[in-house]
């Protein structure tokens, strides 16, 4: 059911620029923050130039760790996360969609359905 749910989420950010919203994009890296006042969490990228991303959340945002369902406060920096999010061409705004939690780069798979790109 869980997985079901976190595919369509997938597949529906998997659309084309709409309204100024980009299409959606898969971050691989480390969760360093989590802001419940201001409804965000942040990833450092592991690339070779690490960058820190804040990633917006909403009601719609889904958070999953070892296949069972999160609440924003229920995460802990430090832990290994893999986001997809979109972000608004015009104002660069990014909105996570799906943020899992664990050790495999390929816990959430790329909305064109194949293996997540490198990290952002």
């Amino acid at each position: 059911m869980l997985r079901a749910l976190l595919l369509a989420l997938v597949a529906q950010a998997a659309g084309t620029q709409e309204n100024g919203v980009a299409k959606s994009r898969t971050v691989v890296g480390e969760l360093i923050r989590v802001d419940l006042s201001r409804q965000s969490v942040t990833v450092k990228t592991g690339d070779k130039e690490p960058r820190e991303l804040d990633l917006a959340v909403d009601a719609e945002t889904r958070f999953v760790s070892q296949g069972r369902a999160l609440r924003l406060a229920d995460l802990r920096p430090g832990e290994r996360a893999v986001a997809v999010f979109t972000e608004d061409v015009v104002t660069g705004r990014r909105r996570a969609l799906v943020v899992k939690l664990g050790t495999s780069s390929f816990a959430v798979p790329d909305p064109d359905g194949k293996r997540p790109r490198q990290p952002y």
